[in-house]
């Protein structure tokens, strides 16, 4: 493992749900000594009218979107914290905390990570996203993806006000990375999702065959594609958890570029940020790869 220089520290970066500026000095306890460079990414924050003088003394950075988005607060806080000399940027939300015993000393040991490698939780596919729910008031049921798949079935590059940017990985070079990481390219196996979730359902709800689990999923997602047919995304998209990512120095820019364009098509962070740590980091590590848990 590549050592860091004694003086290149990482900066961790917290992303806050709300406005909410309780938490501020609670989560300043918990990482100043930890931490030499900890920044707070807070939504529609007036330092003007924040109440609370001692928090001027924070490093508190205004953001402006949904925290559904919040890669955007990534973009847009990059020339606040960005920090030429750092190793890394461990990006975490508000609700989360750090093991007490990690700090800027140890954190790569810890996450298994190098000067030149970047940390997720976990990467999966789109298609592996399914749960059954009961349809609204009724008692019958659906077998339907995570709420936000339905986001990733809808990306366009044509959406109304927003040119398609070149600064964005091109498609081939996109599928290379999923390739390089496990992950299916650009499409929904539809197929695979009633395979998968075939032996439960039926044990679960024995009502409920085969042919009624397609029909949800062709009617309500795939509106009317063929059940053994590919479903096609119109770019390669990944989802994961958001709560912490860990990206390296080396790689933060185009990182916070490809974030922001996500954020400009409303792609939800589970989607947005996995896919941007793909398409930009080389070597990526994920939980289950760690002694430490």
């Amino acid at each position: 493992m590549k050592a860091t220089s004694k003086n290149s520290k990482p900066v961790l970066v917290i992303m806050h749900r709300h406005y909410s500026l309780g938490k501020i000095a609670e989560l300043e306890n918990l990482y100043n000594k930890r931490f030499s460079h900890v920044h707070h990414l807070m939504p529609f924050y007036e330092k003007q009218r924040d109440p609370n003088p001692a928090n001027h003394q924070f490093n508190i950075i205004p953001v402006y979107d949904n925290y559904h988005c919040r890669q955007s607060f990534i973009a847009n806080g990059l020339l606040h914290y960005y920090n030429k000399d750092a190793a890394h940027y461990i990006f975490t939300t508000n609700d989360l905390q750090l093991n007490l015993e990690i700090n800027e000393n140890n954190y790569q040991q810890f996450f298994n990570i190098n000067n030149a490698s970047a940390f997720i939780e976990k990467l999966d596919n789109i298609d592996n996203a399914y749960s059954l729910l009961p349809w609204k008031n009724s008692n019958s049921f659906q077998l339907e993806q995570w709420e936000h798949s339905v986001e990733a079935y809808n990306f366009s590059l044509n959406t109304k006000g927003l040119k398609w940017p070149e600064q964005l990985v091109n498609h081939i070079e996109a599928m290379q990375r999923f390739k390089q990481n496990n992950l299916s390219i650009d499409h929904i196996d539809i197929k695979k999702a009633v395979r998968r979730h075939k032996k439960g359902v039926m044990t679960k709800h024995p009502a409920i065959n085969k042919s009624m689990m397609l029909r949800a999923i062709l009617e309500y997602w795939v509106r009317g594609k063929d059940s053994y047919r590919p479903y096609k995304l119109a770019y390669p998209l990944a989802r994961g958890s958001s709560d912490i990512v860990i990206i390296p120095n080396s790689s933060i820019h185009r990182f916070a570029t490809h974030c922001g364009i996500f954020a400009a098509y409303n792609l939800v962070a589970e989607i947005a940020i996995p896919t941007a740590t793909i398409l930009t980091t080389d070597n990526i590590i994920q939980a289950n790869n760690l002694k430490y848990k």
